[in-house]
């Protein structure tokens, strides 16, 4: 039986993975295997012994006397019938043929009532099969539980009844403590979920190390409710961005071009991935990057890796980069330029992998969302019944990675400048500011000209001789309407306070469905 069960912890997934070793360990100093304790009450050994020849009687006849019994009172029928109360009238041993017969007086292991645990669950339940997919408790349960379920289920079908075993930590305090109620530290789940709802209390479980003992309290679950709320107000934004985005659209703007000659286009249609700009297949290359490692993830049982992912995504990637970057196009370009579809076919994309990743975690929020999300891209009626997302190879471009890494770093380093102009009252806002990029070492940043001015989010981008990186006050009349200081703004009479692009823009604005305003 130790071979059989050490071979099976070996065809176990263990997390941690350290839990193999130490139920190995266990397993095979165990010095014997006993179901039986000698003990005056709990669960009996049903067995009867013939007072002629000793030999035990737990088959036939007997076994059906000993559950017609239980079903009747109970196992606590056991110890209050004698033997000739339980079984029925002239009642013989089939080995002797002796008639008088007593009880076993030990009980069972209490580990063995448990460790059986599966065969009554699994086997018994419909909906459910034997062995378990997965085994969950705390990390003291290798030598309780887990190792009790592993040698009955050797010792009853040859192999584990799990697949898979979890083990977890135990809830303390921010002190470090031990959660209990003469100490007044015990914050209750359920005061939690009063307070604060239950996906925070959701989300404190993902954002821990469950591997280690887990600390809550309410500085914890208050930080817990910022990033919440960081996550949600992220989909937020994506969601207000796309109310007039017809997301069943799929044609390129070529082909939506030649229908616009034709007076019947709808241009409000997403854009093929090839027709993309460039930012914008950059965050969907962020995006399935997270799929990637966010589907790991949640295959190896590391939440606090989701959250970290999901948060580090929102926050970082689409909050103090792409959706920052693309605001200009979104409020001030055409309604149906190019920039602005290009973008809401990539934020469509970015809301749907959000909602389903965060699903499992966030699971009120995800359904809320995808309540208000336009239902032709989810025609089911819950996310719950949606597929997880799978990261689209196509879009895991290498070059394109390592080119954006070295523009993002442009990005830091221009921003840097351009806060300590701002704390020397150069410049109040970025929008002001006009760039001058030093080109040594840099050489490739020609090839993105002119999506710099986008990227850093200022209103003029030059370059220059040497390394330097020199930030001041653009000399050009602003934009009322997009902030800009451009050479551009005032050449259209109509339009004297607007730059050429939101003049044409304005122009091209049809006000209660008449004349272009």
């Amino acid at each position: 039986m130790r071979h059989e069960a050490l071979k099976a912890i070996g065809h176990t997934k263990w997390f941690p993975s350290w839990g193999e070793n130490r139920i190995r360990g266990m397993v095979e100093t165990r010095p014997d295997w006993c179901i039986s304790r000698q003990r005056s009450w709990g669960v009996p050994i049903p067995a009867f012994y013939c007072q002629d020849c000793h030999k035990p009687q737990m088959t036939g006849a007997f076994n059906k006397a000993i559950r017609a019994m239980v079903r009747e009172k109970g196992t606590n029928g056991w110890f209050e019938l004698a033997a000739k109360d339980i079984l029925p009238k002239g009642t013989k041993c089939p080995e002797c043929g002796g008639t008088g017969f007593e009880k076993e007086t030990d009980i069972l292991d209490v580990w063995f009532e448990s460790g059986s645990s599966h065969a009554a669950v699994l086997e018994q339940t419909e909906g459910l099969r034997w062995p378990a997919d997965l085994y969950l408790e705390g990390s003291d349960q290798h030598r309780g539980w887990f190792q009790t379920s592993l040698l009955l289920g050797i010792g009853y079908k040859g192999q584990a009844p799990f697949k898979a075993v979890l083990t977890h930590g135990f809830t303390i305090d921010e002190k470090g403590k031990k959660m209990s109620k003469s100490l007044g530290n015990v914050i209750s789940p359920q005061d939690v979920v009063n307070e604060y709802g239950a996906d925070i209390l959701r989300l404190w479980v993902a954002s821990t190390d469950f591997r280690n003992d887990m600390a809550a309290s309410q500085n914890i679950l208050k930080q817990v409710r910022e990033a919440y709320l960081k996550i949600r107000n992220t989909c937020r934004f994506l969601m207000s961005n796309l109310y007039d985005f017809d997301v069943e659209g799929s044609r390129d703007v070529q082909s939506q071009a030649s229908d616009q000659n034709k007076g019947n286009l709808r241009l409000n249609v997403a854009v093929s991935y090839d027709n993309l700009l460039e930012i914008d297949k950059w965050i969907l290359l962020r995006l399935h990057r997270l799929i990637e490692r966010v589907t790991k993830a949640y295959d190896e049982f590391e939440f606090h890796i989701v959250y970290h992912k999901l948060y580090d995504f929102c926050v970082n990637d689409l909050s103090a980069y792409y959706l920052d970057m693309s605001k200009d196009r979104l409020y001030c370009g055409g309604k149906d330029s190019l920039e602005r579809r290009s973008a809401q076919t990539a934020m469509t994309e970015i809301l749907d992998v959000l909602i389903k990743l965060m699903a499992p975690i966030l699971s009120f929020t995800a359904e809320d969302i995808y309540r208000f999300v336009p239902r032709t891209t989810f025609p089911v009626p819950s996310v719950f019944l949606l597929n997880m997302p799978k990261a689209n190879k196509k879009y895991l471009d290498k070059k394109l990675e390592d080119k954006w890494d070295k523009i993002l770093e442009l990005k830091e380093a221009v921003y840097r400048e351009l806060e300590a102009q701002r704390a020397n009252k150069v410049i109040s806002a970025s929008l002001e500011a006009g760039v001058e990029i030093g080109t040594q070492g840099r050489e490739w940043v020609k090839d993105v000209e002119d999506i710099l001015p986008m990227i850093l989010i200022v209103s003029q981008v030059e370059f220059a001789e040497g390394d330097k990186i020199v930030v001041k006050k653009a000399e050009a009349s602003k934009c009322v309407r997009c902030w800009r200081l451009l050479d551009s703004v005032g050449q259209t009479e109509e339009h004297p306070d607007l730059c050429q692009r939101c003049a044409s823009v304005v122009k091209s604005i049809k006000i209660g469905g008449g004349e272009n305003g």
